[in-house]
């Protein structure tokens, strides 16, 4: 269960946000179309789906997700560091309006993959 919701107000902005750290959350449902931030890290997560459409930060990171799916297209931060996500490939980003390399996203070894990928291509 998310536990804790909050409402701050930036440059004249409502941001409702919900934040659950740590309370052993499996997974993420029903949440209200309205709010624009959610963190959940540190929690036991396994599937993203069905994000809001209003969000644009998500940040999940430290859970168990090995599967990404449906984010929503309003999304500007996405972290994901210490996820068992099998690769690149498995997160549905086809929908957004940006490349993966304009999205602050991090994954675990996220970096590595990268060098990788620029050594194949010379």
């Amino acid at each position: 269960m998310l536990k804790v919701n909050t409402e701050q107000e930036t440059n004249g902005t409502l941001t409702r946000t919900i934040r659950s750290l740590n309370n052993e959350i499996t997974k993420i449902e029903n949440l209200p179309a309205s709010f624009t931030s959610l963190d959940c890290n540190w929690n036991e997560i396994t599937k993203i789906e069905n994000l809001p459409d209003s969000l644009t930060q998500f940040s999940c990171a430290s859970n168990q997700v090995t599967r990404i799916e449906n984010l929503p297209d309003s999304l500007t931060e996405l972290n994901f560091d210490e996820n068992p996500v099998k690769n690149l490939d498995d997160v549905d980003i086809s929908r957004l309006n940006f490349s993966l390399d304009d999205l602050s996203v991090f994954f675990t070894h996220y970096k590595a993959i990268k060098r990788i990928q620029k050594r194949i291509k010379r």
